[in-house]
């Protein structure tokens, strides 16, 4: 009986902490290719700015976010489905 009720805490408590890990991901920022909002022949898929005197590039105030790895979740949630179970690949 001991054993059954700690496995249902350890449970809820993994539960919590995919909660909060999918809550801190959903608050990423979507990260959209250069001028994409200003063109309409360029699709937002995610392209590096690689420009001379990019604004995106330098992180200049009022430009989008730049993908970087201060992004990434953490290596036990990452894979995850949005409502918190794991992906099978059918591949």
């Amino acid at each position: 009986m001991i054993v059954k009720s700690e496995i249902l805490k350890e449970k809820r408590k993994l539960k919590k902490e995919i909660k909060k890990i999918l809550e801190i991901r959903r608050k990423r920022p979507k990260f959209v290719r250069q001028e994409s909002w200003r063109y309409v022949r360029l699709k937002e898929n995610w392209r590096r700015p690689r420009g001379k005197d990019s604004r995106m590039r330098l992180q200049k105030s009022g430009s989008p976010p730049l993908v970087s790895i201060g992004y990434g979740s953490p290596k036990k949630y990452r894979g995850l489905h949005p409502c918190g179970l794991k992906e099978e690949n059918n591949s």
